[in-house]
């Protein structure tokens, strides 16, 4: 499990934890924080937690190379890093929360379904009044806009993902250049979708709301900034 962070320090502790707790062999799950350039005191949390569980590390990326955006830089470099006979890939938002269940689950229903990408979508938890009112209200539109079906077709060109969960086999993955082949997208999630797809590979999207939750936002100061972005 591949974890990209940048000033991560509210969300990664939890977030190792969860992975950590997994009903999943021990022996073959490892985790990997990339961190890119925080400032915030994430690394300290990570190296404490690297402490106590050995399959936890750590790496801080080099300097972000031109035209490259942070996260696709630094999911590259820590699938880079991962041993030779690693079969399967999974990149994590730090901001995800993780039932015991979800590795297994997921890996499962990959290798049933002959799913080389499977991205889950989470259960958003929801607190203020801003996060209430304005994330609904997306996730509304993006399924009125969206006929999932369609686009999860196998004869689609077209795909629907999310970064904040995705499960890839290596193969795939290198098959299509991985992150490298997507170094200055800013929707990197989907672009490395379509690349996967085009190339005839298998890729869906779940519901994971029973296994995964995230609260993505706070408020207002980080509502704007991200709901402009997407």
């Amino acid at each position: 499990v591949i974890v990209p962070v940048r000033d991560e320090r509210a969300n990664i502790g939890p977030c190792v934890r969860s992975l950590l707790r997994q009903q999943y062999p021990a022996e073959r799950l490892r985790v990997l924080v990339v961190d890119d350039d925080s400032s915030d005191g994430t690394s300290e949390i990570v190296a404490e937690l690297a402490a106590q569980d050995e399959r936890v590390s750590y790496l801080r990326t080099p300097a972000l190379p031109p035209a490259w955006k942070g996260k696709p830089h630094a999911c590259w470099i820590g699938s880079q890093t991962i041993p030779a006979d690693t079969q399967w890939l999974c990149f994590l938002d730090a901001d995800m929360r993780a039932d015991p269940l979800l590795m297994a689950s997921a890996l499962q229903a990959a290798l049933d379904g002959g799913i080389d990408l499977l991205t889950v979508s989470p259960r958003h938890e929801l607190h203020t009044f801003a996060e209430r009112l304005v994330i609904p209200c997306g996730l509304y539109l993006l399924g009125f806009c969206q006929d999932l079906a369609k686009l999860q077709a196998p004869d689609s060109h077209e795909v629907v993902a999310t970064g904040q969960f995705m499960l890839v086999r290596r193969e795939a993955y290198e098959d299509v250049g991985g992150h490298a082949a997507v170094s200055t997208a800013i929707c990197e999630d989907l672009e490395l979708a379509r690349l996967l797809k085009r190339r005839g590979h298998r890729v869906l999207l779940k519901d994971g709301s029973r296994l995964l939750a995230t609260r993505m936002y706070t408020g207002w100061q980080t509502l704007w900034p991200g709901i402009a972005k997407n």
